[in-house]
């Protein structure tokens, strides 16, 4: 610093006195404080980062690393507010392991303060544990599928998860899987999902924020195929005067029957009819003979179940005629 002195009209110049004494000044910036995560040390979700708002400062950068020296940081970033949670697909990043953290406000988009280290944190994902179906298990409708619910964390539980990913298909290897979406711990496939008899496989898997799945299940396989139904009457291969009544058990799960008659084993030609009932008597009158009958059940998407077989022979109607009988011993004299 130094005087200046200017002299006016007619000859308009400047001159300087000698500097004065140089002085020293130390430009230190506050540091962010109190960071915390929102998970605590364990985080079993996408954490939220926070710190404590600094005066006079603009903006905040967050670096997220797995090495300690912050060499390489996963995430760096520059944000407006105290405060900071992985959107888009920044979360999947954070796969299992250990991290660090450190935050610094800025003055400006280009002048920042000091890094404040935050408490490291370990990103340790939950699975939910399949209930049921499981280990091969044999169903005979369509499965109600279960698992234990994902709180977190473990120890002191304080978040439910809000959303389950079931993904379901005949591959193991869940090729072309067909995914559902829940709120709760059990499913039962809709109306119009049904799946057909055979091998299949499920797995399920926590809906983090901006629906990112995280680790799925071990993959459960079950065999699903349905009952044929038990047949009642006519018994197998009575004789039955007359048109008889067919029927059978009713089975969980069906929403009509088909039933076919024929003459013949391979149903070459065949009477075909679909009911809802579980009782049928033929709308058309049958020539007394030898016939084969059949019954599989449809579920409501128009699945079928598999046929069970039954044979009966229907005799001729004859006809009776009673007369009067005269008793020996009996009558007037």
């Amino acid at each position: 610093m130094r005087h200046e002195r200017y002299v006016f009209l007619p000859t308009d110049f400047f001159d300087y006195g000698p500097w004065s004494p140089p002085m020293r000044f130390k430009l230190d910036s506050r540091r962010a404080a109190n960071l915390r995560l929102s998970t605590g040390a364990f985080a079993q979700m996408t954490p939220s980062f926070q710190w404590d708002r600094v005066e006079g400062a603009s903006g905040y950068s967050i670096q997220i690393d797995d090495d300690a020296s912050f060499s390489s940081p996963t995430i760096n970033q520059k944000i407006d507010l105290n405060s900071f949670t992985p959107q888009g697909g920044m979360e999947s990043i954070l796969a299992d392991g250990s991290y660090f953290w450190r935050v610094a406000m800025r003055r400006s988009n280009t002048v920042s303060g000091y890094w404040t280290e935050g408490p490291p944190f370990v990103v340790s994902s939950v699975t939910p544990l399949p209930l049921s179906p499981i280990a091969d298990a044999e169903i005979s409708q369509q499965p109600t599928f279960a698992w234990t619910a994902v709180l977190t964390p473990t120890l002191t539980p304080r978040v439910a998860a809000g959303r389950y990913q079931l993904q379901l298909d005949d591959d193991p290897n869940f090729s072309t899987p067909t995914q559902f979406e829940t709120d709760n711990t059990s499913f039962t496939l809709p109306k119009g999902r049904s799946i057909a008899d055979g091998t299949w496989y499920w797995r399920v898997a926590v809906l983090h924020d901006f629906n990112k799945t995280g680790p799925f299940s071990p993959v459960q396989r079950f065999y699903k195929e349905y009952l044929a139904p038990t047949l009642i009457a006519p018994a197998q291969g009575a004789t039955s005067a007359g048109l008889p009544v067919f029927t059978w058990a009713p089975l969980s799960g069906a929403a009509y029957y088909r039933i076919e008659i024929a003459t013949n084993e391979q149903f070459r030609p065949s009477q075909f009819y679909l009911t809802d009932n579980t009782r049928f008597t033929p709308q058309v009158d049958l020539k007394a003979g030898g016939y084969y009958w059949r019954v599989q059940m449809f579920d409501r998407d128009r699945i079928s179940g598999p046929w069970e077989m039954g044979r009966v022979t229907i005799g001729p109607i004859t006809d009776q005629l009673y007369l009067p009988v005269q008793l020996a011993g009996w009558g007037e004299d």
